[in-house]
């Protein structure tokens, strides 16, 4: 049975971003490169994101760069290599007991926390030997699980909190703007191995001398998208050129009120 190794409570997890954790997701189908090959034909194009190899962590993530065909990518026979991602791995049959697995862990993991689990995400990462993903954030609390290949992932470790959030607010007011590297701790990453990423917090990957394939366990609770919902009011203020007081981030005195106003003017269904 796939299994990750998770503490009991998210607050425990979260004490030690940057350390390892263990897994027993298979090296096997469907995270095989030939099953990952034949899914990236067979999902919605959406779902893939190919991209060029990028070399250096401080660069803006070459998402405008796509990949003339991540499938081939994917096999490693391309002409030229490519980073793929191939995302919403939850919602297909050929994941369905690895999905339901992971996700009975993350929500025994998180219990009640943070308001408890909103959204469990698999995504597949298929990276070229050599190959960096450069230094960016993610919204959710991420679980990056080693099946095939080395990489070392570095994790932020910013010891002042008010840098640590200008860098935040920045990154999302202008996401195509390089980051500078942060203060950061390094983690190996080899077959059945893990790492824990927290929300917002600033990461890069360099890839080892393999071919790489990683499993992403995205996780949202009803704090992270309490967050997300709040920094759209605060873009939407950003785009009228009304000032932004208190800007959106965990723990932010305003961030409630403007989720609640972001969601009342989300169309309902």
């Amino acid at each position: 049975m796939p299994r990750v190794a998770l503490p009991d409570g998210l607050a425990a997890l979260a004490a030690a971003p940057g350390a390892r954790l263990g897994h027993r997701v298979p090296a096997a189908a469907p995270l095989d490169p030939e099953t990952l090959a034949r899914l990236c034909a067979r999902v919605p194009p959406a779902w893939v994101v190919g991209t060029a190899v990028q070399s250096d962590p401080r660069a803006v993530r070459c998402l405008a760069a796509r990949h003339p065909d991540p499938v081939a990518a994917v096999r490693g026979d391309a002409a030229t290599p490519g980073y793929v991602a191939l995302a919403n791995l939850e919602l297909l049959a050929e994941f369905a007991d690895l999905a339901r697995a992971i996700e009975h862990e993350v929500r025994a993991c998180v219990g009640a926390d943070e308001g408890g689990v909103t959204r469990v995400n698999l995504g597949a990462l298929v990276s070229p030997p050599g190959s960096v993903v450069p230094v960016h954030a993610d919204r959710h609390h991420n679980l990056l699980l080693q099946v095939t290949g080395t990489k070392a992932v570095w994790i932020e470790a910013e010891p002042d909190r008010r840098r640590h959030d200008a860098r935040v607010h920045a990154h999302y007011r202008t996401p195509t703007d390089p980051v500078a590297l942060p203060p950061a701790r390094s983690v190996v990453l080899e077959p059945g191995s893990g790492v824990y990423i927290p929300p917002d917090g600033f990461h890069w990957v360099v890839v080892g001398d393999e071919p790489s394939v990683g499993l992403s366990v995205g996780f949202s609770t009803v704090r992270t998208e309490a967050v997300v919902d709040a920094r759209r009011v605060d873009r939407a203020l950003d785009r009228w050129g009304l000032p932004v007081r208190g800007r959106a981030h965990p723990g932010g005195r305003t961030t409630a009120v403007k989720a609640r106003v972001a969601r009342a003017r989300r169309p309902r269904e």
